[in-house]
């Protein structure tokens, strides 16, 4: 494999600052629409009945993720209009796999203007176990030796070819 198209990914020094924030994230992605994160966050409490709204740890550069509800039993993703889930996929995920798959549906629209995408609005119910990407982060970030990790034929990474988990190919990672 060609130097150029991998990245490989280490885990930080304990002096070296963290390459990842939350925060950061989540600010250059509301900056893509014409929602708001507290419009967000409201619309959130409102679709499961109010309680907690907390961020998901590893928020992807299209949408925005939220833990929401009492007990924080639902995930609400607001994803770029561009960028919209296909629940038809999801469905035929669940006719196949069951509970093991979480219910997603669509839930509305957020954010109306012309020079800004709108959002597209997800409710789910939120499944046990870890997350996919943050089992990815702790597993690939925690290894003694790097990991080198292909990009695709742009030179981004693309979350499904590893291993085969199943990610929306339109999210893409930029690095």
């Amino acid at each position: 494999m060609d130097k150029s198209s991998e990245i490989i990914i280490t885990a930080p020094s304990p002096d070296a600052p963290a390459n990842y924030s939350v925060n950061s994230e989540i600010q250059d992605f509301f900056t893509k629409t014409s929602a708001t994160r507290a419009a967000c966050d409201a619309k959130a409490k409102e679709l499961v009945g109010g309680g907690e709204v907390v961020p998901v740890d590893v928020q992807g550069a299209c949408s925005y993720t939220v833990y929401a509800g009492p007990g924080l039993q639902y995930v609400v993703q607001f994803r770029l209009e561009s960028l919209a889930l296909e629940t038809e996929i999801s469905s035929l995920a669940t006719e196949i796999y069951g509970s093991l798959v979480p219910k997603v549906s669509f839930v509305g629209r957020l954010g109306e203007n012309e020079e800004k995408q709108a959002l597209r609005v997800y409710l789910m119910t939120r499944g046990s176990g870890s997350a996919t990407l943050v089992w990815i982060h702790q597993s690939a970030c925690n290894e003694p030796k790097p990991v080198p990790i292909p990009n695709d034929e742009h030179g981004r990474y693309n979350m499904m070819s590893l291993d085969g988990f199943l990610i929306n190919p339109g999210t893409k990672f930029d690095f």
